[in-house]
């Protein structure tokens, strides 16, 4: 097929005025997205805390006593002592939950 450098011209600026369109029309939708909540960003922004000032203060605490090695686990701290990170910050949400800090409910296994 012969055509002149006009034709072609033409045809060019014809496929990138689609392109753009194409691209525009992508751009816009993912806008879209975000601006009714849907996107990452604005659920972050709109979710409450899940923990209380009170209740970072006692794992604070409880972990500060797992270093000393003065945090024991059982009933009244008569058991071993506590070695374990996660032990610990078991431990420090269990206390801020009887002191009636914020705290989610334990997960039922």
């Amino acid at each position: 097929m012969i055509c002149d450098l006009a034709t072609f011209q033409i045809r060019l600026q014809f496929l990138r005025a689609t392109v753009y369109r194409e691209i525009t029309i992508a751009l816009l939708k993912s806008l879209l997205l975000f601006s009714h909540g849907k996107g990452r960003s604005e659920n972050r922004e709109a979710k409450m805390p899940k923990y209380g000032r009170s209740a970072a203060k006692t794992v604070e605490s409880a972990m500060r006593r797992r270093k000393r090695g003065t945090l024991r686990s059982g009933k009244g701290g008569k058991g071993g002592v506590v070695k374990s990170r996660k032990q610990a910050i078991a431990i420090g949400l269990s206390e801020a939950r009887k002191k009636g800090a914020k705290v989610p409910r334990k997960r039922s296994s």
